[in-house]
């Protein structure tokens, strides 16, 4: 299984993205994302979003004193698994992985994408970020999900 968590701007760009990819498409009817791919995909539905708190609120007992701002975005799981995920995986050089190697040393996700988009991805990191650091091609970001310190998605 291969875990990646990703970030857009808008929803519309995040499954712009995923059909670039080829990894999944919107039900015309529904506005359901669905899987080309061996993929589980986390939000998929037009009125499911997670959000993510940037500043939490500031509360008086039940009151709410400042609400939590949010960091803006469309923020988005997906799990590959099976096939999908056999096809992604580097080999296990001798020896294992080094802790520091993150997913996307031990997966082919960046060569994934820059052979089905012509673009190459870019690493982007920056204290200022809202976002974790990871690739970026076109305003999508994907990360590996170990950056994130408090985890509030997780699968089950």
């Amino acid at each position: 299984m291969i875990e990646i968590t990703c970030w857009a701007p808008t929803r519309q760009e995040a499954i712009a993205f995923m059909q670039a990819v080829a990894i999944a498409t919107v039900d015309a009817k529904t506005g359901e994302i669905v899987p080309i791919a061996e993929v589980v995909i986390h939000p998929t539905r037009p009125d499911e979003t997670i959000a993510i708190v940037d500043v939490p609120a500031v509360m008086d007992g039940m009151m709410v004193l400042k609400p939590a701002t949010l960091v803006p975005g469309w923020h988005w799981n997906m799990k590959f698994h099976g096939s999908s995920a056999a096809r992604l995986t580097k080999p296990t050089p001798e020896g294992g992985w080094l802790p520091e190697h993150d997913v996307f040393d031990r997966s082919l996700i960046r060569e994934l994408v820059e052979q089905r988009t012509s673009l190459s991805p870019s690493w982007i990191a920056s204290a200022e970020d809202k976002i974790p650091p990871g690739y970026a091609v076109n305003n999508v970001r994907a990360f590996d999900p170990a950056l994130i310190a408090t985890r509030a998605n997780i699968w089950q």
